[in-house]
């Protein structure tokens, strides 16, 4: 849950069509649209080249206004395989 209007929460994964070298990030805040060029330099210095992002709000059921989740597609930036499951809890705790 996004507890009060600064809450942030991150999620990486990977699709099962995606290949090995990819991550896909979502990050989610209460209350607005981060910018990217707050996320991008963050995302870079973990070795990732990102290749798209989507953004869009969404209203949480019951609450009052909308959050906003962004979710990039990104690649390891030295073409190598991501081991996601090593890389995802940094990841995620960098980013949050």
């Amino acid at each position: 849950p996004l507890d009060g209007p600064e809450a942030m929460a991150v999620n990486g994964y990977r699709r099962t069509e995606d290949p090995p070298g990819a991550a896909r990030i979502e990050i989610y805040h209460a209350s607005r649209l981060v910018p990217l060029s707050e996320c991008l330099p963050k995302l870079e210095n973990l070795g990732l080249k990102v290749i798209e992002e989507q953004a869009h709000s969404a209203r949480p059921r019951g609450e009052e206004r909308d959050a906003w989740v962004h979710d990039f597609y990104a690649l390891d930036a030295a073409g190598g395989d991501l081991d996601l499951r090593a890389v995802k809890a940094p990841l995620e705790e960098t980013l949050a």
